[in-house]
């Protein structure tokens, strides 16, 4: 592993060892395999990679229709625990915005986040 430090790239590994398994600037989504596939979306962890005080809105679609929206403010480095358990599920967008570059972050400032936990759940 490369060392970067006082970059995004250092924000982005829990303290047990495991890495991110997203890293984004500005948006990302994720979508199920199949259109007539649905899932559960339980949990995620996120934290900014470079920003103070960004925002996330996370928001849950079925069929190309909004269900579900969260917006949560999101700290530099660290992680933050956001439980949703929204059921019935087949897309869902992140998008982040705004804060202010952190001053001790030398990573390119812009809206980027670190997922480093994500709970996706089959619907029965």
């Amino acid at each position: 592993m490369l060392n970067y430090p006082k970059s995004a790239y250092a924000t982005s590994f829990m303290p047990d060892g495991s890495s991110y398994i997203a890293y984004f600037k500005d948006n990302a989504s994720i979508d199920a395999e199949n259109p007539n596939e649905k899932f559960t979306f339980f949990s995620i962890t996120a934290c900014a990679a470079s920003n103070d005080d960004q925002q996330l809105t996370i928001t849950g679609h079925r069929n190309d229709v909004e269900i579900n929206t969260h917006t949560t403010t999101i700290l530099f480095g660290k992680p933050q625990f956001i439980l949703l358990n929204w059921k019935d599920i087949d897309n869902i967008i992140f998008n982040s915005f705004g804060g202010t570059a952190h001053p001790d972050c030398g990573a390119s400032p812009g809206c980027q986040v670190i997922l480093t936990q994500l709970t996706i759940g089959q619907i029965d």
